[in-house]
């Protein structure tokens, strides 16, 4: 029933589609790395539920970046000296200048609960869209949209320093996405 506050931020090599996108909107290269970053509220609550929220909003050249998230996690299965056991259910909807993405995840994780140390992995599917609204010039405008299911399977390594904790996660989705991200965060409990 605890309490965590922090900040994020997840790296990834952007799908070719969106450099290709980026290219012709602005004449130069894509940046080969993106940088996510997002505030992170989680609080704990009775019967081993956990709830939490991301948001990030930024303006940059006139064109809002901005991502929103939630998630719901259920630990319904937690010993003394065994894994503890969880399903969590998340989304996140994204606008970054011209491309708008929505991912919606379901997950099954086990983790290791130790007094400094939390490392966790997990795995699920996440349902996602996209859509890429380029615009030409005179008022037109260039789109595309898709969506699919894709399995996916991450692995963290949470390091609790009283109510100090520093996490790293590495993320496989199985369209050959791989993001790897780091939280600092104040919490308790």
């Amino acid at each position: 029933t605890g309490f965590d506050v922090g900040i994020e931020t997840t790296a990834f090599i952007p799908p070719p589609a969106f450099s290709a996108a980026v290219q012709a909107l602005s004449g130069s290269a894509a940046p080969s790395l993106l940088l996510i970053p997002k505030i992170n509220l989680h609080k704990g609550l009775p019967g081993g539920l956990d709830i939490g929220i991301s948001v990030f909003y930024w303006v940059s050249n006139g064109q809002p970046l901005s991502t929103f998230g939630g998630d719901v996690k259920w630990t319904f299965f937690q010993r003394i000296g065994l894994p503890a056991l969880a399903i969590r259910a998340s989304f996140d909807l994204n606008n970054l200048w011209f491309a708008t993405t929505n991912t919606y995840d379901l997950d099954a994780l086990i983790s290791y609960p130790l007094i400094v140390i939390d490392p966790y992995i997990g795995g699920g599917i996440t349902y996602w869209n996209g859509a890429l609204s380029v615009p030409v010039g005179a008022g037109l405008t260039i789109s595309n949209s898709t969506w699919g299911y894709t399995p996916r399977v991450y692995a963290g390594f949470p390091l609790k320093m009283g109510i100090f904790r520093i996490t790293a996660q590495a993320e496989y989705i199985f369209t050959g996405l791989i993001t790897v991200g780091g939280k600092i965060s104040f919490g308790w409990g």
